[in-house]
């Protein structure tokens, strides 16, 4: 059950003193407001709440951080109070009264409100992005209900076509761009832009995680840059041969890294638009121009890379390295340096 966020403080001491240790403190700091089951019976059902990430608002003096909860709520975490806000709610399944009636968030899987990353403009544009995961099966309209965020001008979004996958799927991935026009508040106003939505074999291993390069600047190649962690949906430990091999396959965008430029207005001389318009894609992506691959892909053969993050040399940003953590099948756990046009065996082989 994770439910609460702790703080966690490193003391070094000077190197020349070899003999004395590192000593890391633990403390409770935050409590999350529970939005699963208290009484739960089993595993899957007594989740109290589904924390995935916690990331700081960008400024020199913000005091904020964003925390969002699988189960549906997006919230706005004051740092000095500890309150916690409800910024946005994404779970309309049902008699809920959030912004998506198709939102699907299986308990005991990385469903639901999956990951949000602020866009390296933030400051200026207000622009952040989201992953979610639908259940196209479901009746309900497929746009966002603002009934509750009278501040979302929803009258212009539209939903993209979902990028086919082989085999059979269950679910859709969607990612969003949000743009809040006053960054001051605790309420978003503003609009939100579907940039992509695909399609999922099962309800496991979706998209985990998006990141952009934290030293690139306006005028870099990386500038705005979004790199994605795209599990294989389970496909890779299937039986069922029509996607078995989704994470080798060139044409699907499962089991991948992908890279994109979410604003189709950024990079125009150095890339292409997506098929759906909603996105261009960077020319020097290892596949931009291998006919029948999807030009988004950047590494591929990857089972489920939950966290991406940046290894930063201050001296040299040629030095910088994406690495991904991907959760095994059996007995592997890794760490890869991903690398462009890479291929790293799954679902042939894993491990070392």
């Amino acid at each position: 059950m994770i439910f609460r966020l702790f703080a966690i403080a490193a003391f070094t001491l000077p190197a020349f003193a070899a003999d004395h240790q590192l000593t890391i403190q633990l403390r409770d700091l935050y409590t999350v407001p529970i939005t699963g089951a208290p009484n739960g019976r089993t595993q899957d059902t007594a989740n109290l709440a589904r924390v995935n990430f916690l990331r700081e608002e960008p400024g020199p003096s913000r005091n904020r951080f964003f925390v969002n909860d699988q189960n549906g709520p997006l919230y706005i975490l004051d740092r000095k109070t500890g309150k916690f806000s409800v910024y946005l709610d994404f779970n309309g399944r049902g008699d809920r009264k959030g912004i998506y009636h198709r939102f699907t968030n299986n308990v005991g899987y990385a469903s639901g409100l999956i990951c949000f990353q602020f866009d390296p403009a933030y400051r200026r544009n207000g622009r952040f992005y989201t992953l979610h995961m639908e259940n196209p099966d479901s009746s309900a309209s497929p746009n966002p209900d603002n009934a509750t965020v009278p501040g979302l001008a929803a009258d212009d979004y539209a939903v993209t076509d979902a990028v086919h996958t082989p085999g059979n799927t269950t679910r859709e991935v969607v990612l969003v761009e949000w743009t809040d026009t006053n960054t001051d508040d605790a309420v978003f106003q503003g609009t939100a832009r579907e940039i992509l939505r695909f399609q999922l074999n099962t309800q496991i291993h979706p998209v985990g995680d998006m990141i952009f390069n934290p030293t690139a600047r306006p005028g870099d190649p990386d500038w705005r840059v979004m790199y994605i962690g795209c599990g294989d949906s389970g496909s890779g430990e299937s039986k069922d041969l029509s996607m078995r091999y989704n994470p080798q396959r060139l044409d699907t965008l499962l089991g991948k890294i992908l890279r994109i430029i979410p604003d189709p207005a950024e990079h125009k001389d150095t890339s292409k638009l997506s098929d759906n318009g909603r996105y261009r894609v960077p020319n020097d992506n290892p596949f931009a121009s291998r006919a029948g691959a999807r030009p988004e892909i950047w590494a591929y053969g990857i089972r489920n890379p939950h966290r991406l993050s940046w290894d930063v040399d201050p001296a040299n940003a040629k030095n910088n390295h994406l690495f991904a953590s991907v959760i095994g099948l059996h007995t592997w756990e890794t760490v890869l340096l991903v690398q462009k046009g890479a291929n790293y065996g799954y679902s042939e082989r894993e491990g070392n």
